[in-house]
């Protein structure tokens, strides 16, 4: 970026002729900009991304917004006391989720309308460590007459649990797959 100082009057000269930048009236240019740096990417020390098959098995398949849309609608009805909290120990839902649905639903009063408005998924990435695959989510809610942000990660895991959300009971029997597992949760 060209700096700029305003001066009595400054006359073009044969140097500012022949330069990329030219001098306005009234201006002098204290220095000239630096032309752009080309960007070199190391490869020897990048992370694997969510693709790359080179030590972490195959590329992975993003979670539909259906199926996370799902997970927050069934969060949601938890929260307007609709179905009972312990529902969350039978889905794929992180155990530290149940005692922040505690805190958040005492927050809010009993008889309040909560609806997903928006939901917006980041593309899967490698963590650090290479072995588990995330997504981060951001959300938007409804809360009576408020909207609240809402954002979460999911992560791939081995669960015992495989149900459809609608059929998610107390008493459901579940048996074991990879699926996404909702990681934590914050209403902003």
């Amino acid at each position: 970026m060209t700096a700029t100082v305003p001066t009595e009057h400054t006359e073009p000269t044969e140097h500012t002729e022949h330069t990329a930048t030219c001098v306005l009236p009234g201006y002098a240019i204290l220095r000239r900009p630096s032309p752009p740096h080309p960007v070199t990417v190391a490869t020897s020390n990048a992370l694997p991304t969510a693709g790359s098959s080179e030590d972490h098995g195959p590329s992975v398949t993003p979670p539909r917004v259906e199926h996370v849309a799902g997970m927050l609608t069934l969060w949601l009805e938890i929260l307007q006391r609709l179905r009972p909290v312990h529902i969350l120990a039978k889905g794929p839902f992180h155990p530290r989720i149940t005692p922040y649905t505690y805190e958040v639903q005492r927050r809010i009063p009993p008889g309040t309308s909560l609806t997903l408005k928006s939901l917006h998924l980041q593309p899967p990435v490698s963590s650090l460590r290479g072995y588990r695959h995330e997504v981060r989510f951001c959300a938007t809610i409804v809360v009576g007459r408020r909207i609240r942000a809402v954002a979460g990660t999911l992560c791939l895991r081995r669960s015992k649990f495989k149900v459809p959300l609608d059929r998610l009971t107390p008493t459901t029997k579940t048996r074991g797959t990879n699926q996404w597992r909702l990681e934590s949760l914050h209403v902003i």
